[in-house]
């Protein structure tokens, strides 16, 4: 009686160990699943992130892109309307100069003729004192 209570009490101890065996094989199974799972996890995770980082960076890029090109763009327009400007205004001092030229031309004609006329008055000035004097003599 006491040995077969032995042999019950080895086999309890054994389907104990044997359950026990199975349960950590189980376990150890199911914490390799969860591991596998969480490191798949992660890689996703790492690799929304790292995408999202890069679209971040590309919208950035595109955006500094924009920024210069704009800036170009205006420094362009900035550039050619100040060569516009300096342009017309050449061109009015080449202007203005040819009409300060055209008119001391003017003035000098004007001069010259007065000139001229003053000599004449003065001649005939001349002519008529001489006769005078010749008709007083």
């Amino acid at each position: 009686m006491y040995d077969d209570l032995g042999d019950r009490i080895a086999g309890v101890l054994h389907a104990a160990e044997t359950a026990a065996s199975e349960t950590k094989a189980d376990a150890e199974i199911e914490a390799a699943s969860i591991r596998a799972e969480a490191e798949t996890y992660s890689e996703e995770v790492r690799e929304a992130v790292d995408s999202y980082a890069n679209s971040v960076r590309r919208e950035a890029d595109e955006e500094a892109r924009r920024a210069v090109a704009a800036g170009q763009a205006e420094a362009r327009a900035m550039r050619e309307a100040a060569q516009a400007m300096a342009g017309q205004l050449e061109e009015e001092a080449r202007q203005r100069n040819a009409s300060l030229r055209e008119e001391t031309r003017s003035l000098e004609d004007r001069r010259r003729r007065a000139l001229d006329d003053l000599r004449e008055i003065a001649a005939t000035l001349q002519d008529i004192a001489v006769d005078s004097a010749r008709r007083e003599t």
